[in-house]
């Protein structure tokens, strides 16, 4: 019996019609970047950090956490993979404790807060007589607790408003 082979002709490749809607760009867009993306990135670049060593400080809240999710991770806005925000504070703290976040403090020359709940009514009433002497909230009470403190305080040894 005599065997025909013919010879293999390559598949061509189909494309899909190139809408727009389903192409990916290979190279990423540096003002794309989400922040907690450039930040890792920008930490272990910039101090030489070894990704042993960030890997061994992630992995310690998170065991499954290896380089490849890393790698991940630093291209985030490619693979859709964020760092959690504790296991970043404590990459932070680690390794630049000088970026981290301080809570600032109150800027506020009176710190102290009072707050009182009001029915719509009266607080419509409240605003209404406020804006027709042209004061404000604030120092109205303000003179009011002080009328107050002052008026209940009177023979108190501890009471400095009163002298």
């Amino acid at each position: 019996m005599k065997s025909t082979k013919t010879e293999a002709v390559p598949r061509q490749q189909s494309q899909p019609p190139n809408d727009g809607a389903c192409t990916k760009s290979t190279k990423s867009i540096v003002a794309g970047i989400p922040a907690d993306v450039k930040a890792i990135r920008e930490l272990r670049t910039k101090r030489s950090i070894p990704v042993a060593d960030i890997v061994e400080v992630v992995a310690a809240g998170y065991p499954k956490f290896d380089r490849y999710l890393l790698s991940k991770v630093e291209h985030g806005d490619e693979y859709g993979i964020r760092l959690r925000d504790d296991a970043m504070a404590t990459l932070m703290t680690k390794f630049a404790p000088e970026q981290r976040k301080r809570r600032s403090r109150d800027r506020h020359n009176k710190a102290k807060r009072v707050q009182a709940r009001l029915s719509d009514d009266v607080y419509s009433r409240l605003q209404r007589t406020v804006a027709a002497n042209n004061i404000t909230i604030q120092s109205l009470l303000e003179q009011l607790i002080l009328n107050y403190i002052i008026e209940h305080s009177k023979g108190d040894p501890h009471d400095q408003t009163a002298q």
